[in-house]
């Protein structure tokens, strides 16, 4: 373990994961490390410290991963949709769907084309007109549809079509 040289009295390390990680099982490892700040000229001060691996943390996960990015891609279009955007992706984070709002702006066939390239599955469009509704444009993008939704009814909406699209998880990889 590179750093056992400047710690003191209680170091830690937390492993999990073995049979997927093999040998280097380590999740997270840190310890007390009192006199390094004073070693690098500070005052004597004491300090802890740890280091984890997201690699390896998300490895070790039980938590079964999407394909791609975003199940679902935002695509705001003209000026004052970016904001707009990026509450809905508030909306559907916290109702548990994975999204992704692009604010880099650009045509919408490139928006798509981004949308692609995470492997979503569906697109909300969210442009001047549609906030002027009060609605938005959801893309399937794999059957090529697109409806109009209102904007107070779209997380249910994906909610159910990602849903209605997605094979159940019965604890297979």
């Amino acid at each position: 373990m590179r750093g056992l040289d400047y710690y003191n009295h209680t170091i830690f390390e937390l492993k999990g994961a073995g049979d997927k990680l093999g040998a280097g099982s380590t999740l997270v490892a840190g310890g007390r490390y009192n006199g390094m700040v004073e070693e690098l000229g500070g005052p004597a001060t004491p300090a802890i410290g740890f280091a984890a691996g997201l690699e390896r943390l998300v490895i070790a996960s039980e938590v079964a991963a999407l394909r791609g990015a975003g199940a679902v891609f935002i695509a705001p279009l003209g000026k004052n949709a970016a904001p707009h955007a990026l509450v809905l992706a508030r909306e559907l984070r916290r109702a548990g769907i994975a999204c992704e709002a692009d604010t880099r702006g650009g045509s919408l066939k490139n928006m798509l084309g981004r949308a692609d390239k995470l492997g979503s599955a569906l697109a909300v469009i969210l442009g001047d007109d549609e906030i002027a509704a009060n609605a938005v444009q959801v893309k399937d993008l794999a059957a090529q549809t697109q409806e109009r939704i209102a904007r107070d009814r779209v997380v249910e909406y994906v909610a159910a079509r990602l849903a209605a699209s997605t094979p159940a998880l019965d604890g297979a990889t």
